[in-house]
């Protein structure tokens, strides 16, 4: 493995220990046996210091690091919904993350969307493209209320913090790998889960984050008024 290599481990490893990775969520970072001399290295480049016995991040290296967290996890997603390997995407995603450039993960943040979580739900660190907001293409995930009247969508993820409102979108079916459809737009946004039909409210609808799915086979429902 190179230095520049061991130097980005290096970085990923105290972003993932800031996140509150546990010593066994982080055995694929240690796994690279990374010593003293690593951290010293990445202190020479600006991105670490040493303080009261812990290496800590310099404002450089805090910026380096979201960038090689942000380029694994859309990798992550890349292999897992547009690759279709997702028992590929860990190791392809270690393996990405170092040699991305950032206008390619722009491009593939675009294309999905600008999601924010990777698909274990972990935060993605937003890049330009997200603060831009740019919809070059139509994204692979866009939130629910971005749907065509009548267009089927996969929930890939939901950002709804509240625990009461998680809890009723739960009771309803409304989770991450559920098949909904959009039915209408307008005064109220109505969506079929199953057979099911329902009103979301309009904040939280913008909230859910779907992959469109044209799907076969499932319940129809004359398309309301947009």
């Amino acid at each position: 493995m190179s230095v520049a290599t061991r130097v980005d481990e290096v970085l990923k490893y105290l972003w993932l220990k800031e996140e509150g990775w546990q010593t066994e969520e982080l055995r694929p970072v240690l796994a690279y046996h990374l010593g003293r001399g690593d951290f010293e290295e990445a202190a020479r480049r600006g991105y670490v210091r040493e303080e009261d016995g812990e290496w800590v991040f310099t404002p450089e290296g805090r910026q380096e690091a979201s960038g090689i967290v942000r380029r694994m996890r859309l990798a992550e997603w890349l292999f897992t919904e547009v690759v279709k390997d997702p028992r590929s995407a860990e190791v392809a995603a270690c393996r990405l993350e170092h040699v991305l450039t950032d206008e390619a993960a722009d491009q593939i943040c675009t294309l999905l969307g600008h999601p924010r979580t990777c698909p274990h739900g972990r935060p993605i660190p937003p890049g330009s493209c997200c603060v831009e907001h740019r919809m070059v293409v139509r994204p692979l995930f866009l939130p629910l209320t971005h749907l065509e009247v009548g267009e089927w969508g996969k929930i890939i993820s939901i950002h709804v913090d509240t625990r009461k409102v998680r809890h009723i979108l739960d009771t309803y079916g409304l989770h991450p790998g559920k098949a909904i459809r959009l039915v209408r737009k307008k005064p109220e946004i109505l969506v079929q889960v199953d057979h099911t039909v329902l009103v979301v409210d309009r904040e939280v609808a913008e909230e859910i984050y779907v992959r469109p799915t044209p799907l076969e086979g499932l319940c129809r429902l004359t398309p309301g008024r947009k």
